[in-house]
């Protein structure tokens, strides 16, 4: 049967269940506002009794069964999924207002404000087209819109290339937390393969580095089965397996304690943009990229976009490349329907911009924005007199040589001017050529001298547009878009004129029409029909709509995730008035246990005292 020395013990198991509750309290009070810290409860039991004793068990005391976290891993799961649509959405958000910026059209200021004063200086050159002061006007506004369709641009593609930047940063940063991920497994297994011992701190520290790594990017964690204890907490559901198992886009990125990082890489396009490999174990890289799709570098592969074109180098989706596309667009309509317009403008010679393009290649088929249809080629003596008009046809099976030799044909049928002579036709006097990636129409010797110019019209191709022959704009997107340097040099040698007659203003009121007509604007595989003005509205309110919408969502998520962690709180952060009320029951506790400690030594000292 128990004696004194059973009581001693009995009086001890309750001081040393006291001091593991007062440490483990004040534990928790220490880490009240740490991150990812889960409060700790000890849970105490009666320990073994004396058994074969009459009459009957004698109590042996109590003992600390073990120190649990409270955890409920449902409640954390939909934490971090919470977390992980809410970063999503805080990057998407913070970028697209930004972009928002971009577009200032409803404060009348932007490149909508700069297309209006451009086509208003071209009403001031059609109603005094022998004014040069208008005509530098013209220049400066045409100028303004140009460098501001350049910024715009600039500006898609550096936030492009930001975006660009920040995902190697992140992956460094998923690879450093995935390590310290299979470390920290390494030591739970250490510490919990005695299946006596919880390791709570360490599962917490995995816990929090699961959470930040959910921030980053999309991941599957596996640690099941799961335990529940409702004699301590029903908000107990704890992984009760030292097994983990965490996946990214289907690729195991931790296995227990082994680590496969991940690797960004950009060889292989010429802008360099990133793309997220995970290496096999026999070392080839597959490319998980366009699996990505929550978490910050969800948001940044919905932005830049997350597949690459390798031979440009420019994303082939994304909500940035999107809008750089109907950007580029834009500047593309604006080209080539001035340039149609402006080769109407009778010169001296002609020649286009450097183009892509072999002589052999068909046009309709080739990266010209060429159709099937003709032009006109119309030829105007020293007195602004029309005397020969050559219709260039374009067919699907036509080239840049064919047109050559459209131009320079003085065969049947090349009498221009149906005067039945054959020395006076538009390939006596003017050469066509196609050298370099040129396209020029040159006068013959001794020709220039005699004041015979040449024009294109009536063109339903839109091979002046395309190739800027004679235009006003050179480029080819909203990069490159500018005024023909010659007008920079020198804006008083604009031309209103069609015919190259004094106070003739063609081409100034055909200018003025452009803005109210409806043209195609070509995006991938997708054409809208519309007026510049019509068209620019359409990427403005494009940009605007997705911000309302990426806003929006993003406040559902904010409050989503808001709700998800008070009610996590509510389970596993640290209460501090609740953990003082168990600091004074630990307090009294261990005192009582003194108490019987202190009386079983007075016992002992009585019956000491009876042998004397």
């Amino acid at each position: 049967m128990g004696g004194l020395f059973s009581g001693l013990h009995i009086g001890y198991s309750g001081l040393n269940s006291s001091q593991v509750g007062i440490n483990t309290t004040g534990h928790n009070i220490s880490n009240a506002e740490t991150d990812g810290y889960t409060r700790q409860r000890v849970v105490i039991e009666t320990a073994e009794p004396i058994g074969n004793v009459s009459p009957g068990a004698v109590g042996n005391g109590a003992r600390v069964q073990e120190i649990v976290r409270i955890h409920d891993e449902f409640v954390y799961k939909r934490m971090v999924d919470a977390d992980q649509k809410k970063e999503k959405s805080d990057f998407m958000r913070q970028t697209m207002e930004e972009v928002s910026t971009f577009f200032p059209e409803i404060d009348n200021v932007g490149i909508k404000n700069d297309l209006s004063n451009y086509f208003d200086a071209w009403t001031a050159v059609a109603q005094n087209p022998n004014d040069s002061s208008q005509k530098v006007a013209l220049g400066q506004s045409t100028t303004t819109l140009t460098n501001n369709m350049q910024d715009v641009r600039l500006r898609l593609t550096n936030l492009q290339d930001s975006i660009n930047g920040q995902m190697v940063t992140a992956v460094d940063d998923i690879n450093r937390m995935g390590s310290q991920i299979s470390k920290l497994n390494a030591s739970i297994r250490e510490i919990e393969s005695t299946g006596r011992d919880n390791a709570n701190d360490l599962r917490d520290r995995r816990d929090q580095l699961e959470h930040s790594l959910a921030k980053l990017v999309d991941v599957n964690v596996s640690k099941y089965p799961l335990r529940g204890d409702a004699n301590i907490s029903t908000a107990i559901a704890e992984s009760d397996s030292i097994e983990y198992h965490l996946n990214i886009a289907g690729q195991s990125f931790v296995d227990g304690v082994t680590f496969h990082p991940l690797k960004a890489e950009n060889g292989d396009n010429p802008r360099a943009f990133y793309l997220v490999n995970f290496e096999s174990q026999d070392g080839s890289l597959n490319d998980i990229t366009p699996h990505l799709r929550q978490g910050k570098i969800g948001g940044m592969l919905d932005l830049r976009g997350s597949t690459i074109d390798k031979s440009t180098g420019n994303p082939t989706s994304g909500i940035l490349q999107e809008t750089i596309n109907k950007l580029d667009a834009f500047a593309v309509g604006l080209i080539e329907s001035t340039n149609n317009i402006y080769a109407k403008s009778a010169s001296s010679k002609m020649i286009s911009n450097q183009l892509e393009q072999k002589p052999s290649t068909l046009l309709p088929s080739s990266s010209l924005n060429i159709t099937a249809g003709s032009f006109d080629v119309v030829m105007y003596n020293g007195n602004a007199k029309e005397v020969g008009r050559r219709t260039i046809n374009i067919a699907g099976s036509t080239s840049m040589e064919n047109v050559v030799a459209q131009m320079n044909n003085s065969g049947v049928g090349s009498d221009d001017n149906s005067d039945n002579n054959g020395n006076n036709d538009i390939d006596d006097l003017f050469s066509a050529s196609f050298l370099n990636g040129t396209f020029q129409i040159d006068p013959k010797a001794g020709i220039e001298e005699q004041g015979y110019t040449i024009a294109i019209t009536n063109d339903t191709t839109n091979f002046a547009g395309s190739t800027g022959i004679n235009g006003f704009f050179d480029g080819k997107d909203a990069k490159s878009i500018k005024i023909r340097s010659q007008f920079i040099d020198d804006p008083t040698t604009i031309k209103s004129f069609g015919r190259p007659e004094d106070g003739d203003n063609e081409v100034a009121n055909d200018m003025l029409e452009l803005q109210f007509q409806k043209m195609d604007f070509p995006v991938d595989q997708t054409r809208t029909n519309e007026t510049l003005y019509g068209y620019f509205d359409v990427i403005s309110s494009d940009v605007a709509t997705k911000t309302d919408d990426i806003q929006t969502r993003n406040d559902t998520f904010t409050a989503q995730s808001n709700s998800i962690q008070l009610e996590y709180e509510s389970v596993s952060k640290v209460n501090v008035d609740e953990e003082l009320v168990n600091l004074i029951k630990y307090q009294t506790h261990y005192g009582a246990a003194a108490k019987v400690i202190s009386t079983i030594d007075q016992m002992m000292q009585t019956l000491l005292g009876l042998k004397q």
